[in-house]
This record gives structure tokens, sequence and C-alpha cells, in this order.
């Protein structure tokens, strides 16, 4: 070991090349503990993160010694202005790779969306400088649109609601939810079946507590006509009203958790915790 630091060190062209290829050693071991540490699933959060941290430590002015050379030398790193000439290719060419890959299989592609909202809900990169003010809030706003349009309150399930409203009677609430997911909510496929249709239940007479008051001349001309249509739709309204309101809640809530600036913290089991 000592006869192979000494070579390194003597040789400038060897000690230089190993300071350029620092930052894809840490790189490759970050991706690779998280793996491990997530049981051999890597979380989707750490991508953006880890490309942003390489290309920034090949942009430095100064590029890091790895640790067991650190001592050996004043500062424990080496200018970039004084790499040799292989060396400072070698920073070129993965400084315009890392770029080509991100514009080839990130940049404006359905994963990148998908990618910054891995990253801004895992709390240990919610506020990593990969994220500029911009980025910050195309990621929130990603965040939201995806909640809203997942919510058991949002459109589709919205319309079953309606329905369920009409005919409270001849409905469970397990029908309420997407079919793919009736059966495994002990739905049957006979008991599906055997639900009435909307033609059939439109019919059938409502509970006493469900039908609706009859207005007097005197509540239509204060109130306007009501009907039953008209109710649903001012709670539908209210529901999405309400839903948005509380998803902005939910993400003011989370920014201002401190962010977790170790990777051995498990992002999993802070939304356990604190979900």
């Amino acid at each position: 070991m000592a006869t192979f630091l000494f070579t390194l060190l003597a040789v400038p062209q060897g000690l230089h090349v190993s300071v350029v290829l620092e930052p894809i050693r840490l790189a490759t071991n970050l991706v690779d503990s998280d793996c491990r540490a997530s049981a051999r699933a890597g979380l989707t959060s750490v991508y953006l993160p880890v490309w942003w941290a390489v290309k920034a430590g090949l942009l430095g002015k100064a590029l890091l010694l790895p640790e067991d050379l650190r001592d050996f030398v004043p500062g424990g790193a080496v200018r970039v202005r004084s790499l040799v000439p292989v060396a400072e290719k070698l920073r070129a060419f993965l400084i315009q790779d890392l770029d080509k890959i991100k514009k080839k299989h990130i940049s404006d592609s359905p994963g990148e969306k998908i990618l910054r909202m891995a990253s801004y809900l895992d709390p240990r990169f919610k506020a990593h400088p990969c994220f500029s003010p911009a980025d910050l809030e195309v990621a929130k706003a990603a965040v939201k649109e995806y909640a809203l349009r997942v919510s058991q309150s949002y459109d589709a399930v919205l319309e079953r609601l309606k329905q369920h409203q009409r005919r409270p009677h001849s409905e469970t609430l397990s029908s309420l939810a997407p079919p793919q997911k009736r059966r495994r909510m002990g739905v049957s496929r006979q008991a599906l079946r055997r639900q009435p249709s909307s033609t059939a239940a439109s019919s059938s007479v409502a509970p006493a507590s469900r039908v609706l008051r009859k207005q007097t001349s005197g509540d239509r001309f204060l109130f306007g006509p009501r009907t039953l249509d008209d109710a649903d739709e001012r709670r539908t309204e209210a529901s999405k009203v309400d839903l948005e309101k509380q998803v902005d809640m939910e993400l003011e809530r989370y920014s201002l958790f401190p962010a977790v600036m170790y990777m051995d913290e498990s992002p999993l089991k802070f939304w356990r915790e604190n979900a």
C-alpha cells in the first residue's frame, strides 16, 4: 500500500486522474448503499441529486482527493487549472457525457416530472441544491396535480359519489372504488352483478330521510329552485375546493420539516411517522 501511494503521489498523471474520478466513485458508492438500504430497490429520488453532485464536483475550482490521499497533499485537493492534460481531457469528457445522458434520458421526458416529484418527496433532498427555485415550484405543482388526480375525492370517484347520493340505499362503500380495486376490498364479481342497474335504482323509492322537501313559492323566490342535481353539483365543487386546500396545507406542512442531510436516514420511515 505504501509503495502504491508513493507511486501515485510521485506521478502527477495518476494523482490527477484519481481526483477527476473521485466524484464518480462517491456517486457509485452512494447509489449502491441506498439500493442496499432500500432492500435492493434503489429509490428514484436519489438519481437527480447524485447527478447534480457529480457534475458540481467536476465543475469546481478544485477537485478533492480520495480520503486515503488527502493527508499527503496540502489542502487535500488539486486545483483544476493545474491538472495535467490527460486529466483535464477526462474531466471535460465526463462533464459532456453527463449532459448527454441527461438530455437523452431525462430532460423533457415523462420521467423527468416523476424524478423531480420523487426527489422533492424524499426529506433528504427536498432542500437539495439540485432544485433551483423554479424547479422547486415545478416539483410542488407536479405533486399537487398527482395528489388531486389520484385522490378518492376527485373526478371519476366524485361522479360515483354523486351516483351514490342518488341511490344510497342500493350501494355499498366498496362499490365506489375503481373496478380493479373492488375485488381487493372483498367485493366478488357475483356481488357486483347483483347490484341494481342505474335505471332500476333510479326508479326505486329512496328512504324518506333522503327525499328533498318541497319548496314553497317563498323558498323559490329567496333561494332559487333547488333540485337534487344542483345540490350534488354544489357538494362536488365544494369537495374539489376543500381537497385543493388540504393538499396545499399538507405541502406547506411538509416544507416546514427540516431537511434530513444524512443518506442513512430512511425516507420511507419518515413518511410512516409523519404521514
